[in-house]
């Protein structure tokens, strides 16, 4: 699970929303970090002190939510936590990676195939570095291994939606 919520540059928090109300596990689980931290107390406006208000989508989630719990559904099944085959790797970790490859390409004028194996062998490098990081930040992917094949297919799958984000 992902220590921070999603960035602004991976996705817009209504298109997480939607994809945890899809199914996918991955991104009901950062979407519950990220309503956990604007539902908190702290959240309040820095000027004023005031509470920030809750975004009428997440209510709405939150409500269909507990919805599902009150008509009896598992916690865990109304949020959409456990599904039968999650997804291996959320939106967000593919974004991540197919960005990487498009750098490469674009700044290192790399061809794919090079720039897919560079990006693996840095994510993997990172990964070992953040590791063992006294400070604890976040491991990219979760941790796990990502192939240059894999990150070959993000890459060409996302290629519009990097474009469009200017990346």
């Amino acid at each position: 699970m992902s220590n921070a919520a999603p960035s602004d540059w991976t996705e817009p928090f209504s298109d997480c929303l939607a994809r945890a109300e899809s199914g996918d596990v991955i991104a009901a689980r950062d979407a519950l970090h990220t309503i956990a931290v604007l539902l908190a107390t702290n959240n309040v406006h820095p000027q004023t002190g005031e509470p920030l208000p809750v975004p009428p989508n997440v209510r709405n989630y939150l409500a269909r939510a507990l919805s599902r719990m009150a008509a009896g559904v598992d916690a865990n099944k109304a949020f959409h936590l456990k599904k039968p085959g999650p997804r291996a790797w959320s939106h967000d970790d593919k974004l991540r990676g197919a960005a990487m490859v498009a750098a490469l390409v674009k700044e290192a004028s790399m061809a794919v195939d090079a720039a897919t194996a560079e990006a693996a062998h840095q994510l993997e490098s990172l990964q070992a570095e953040r590791k063992a990081d006294p400070l604890g930040r976040p491991v990219p992917m979760r941790g796990r291994k990502v192939s240059a094949e894999t990150l070959r297919g993000w890459y060409f799958e996302l290629k519009d939606e990097l474009a469009q984000r200017g990346l």
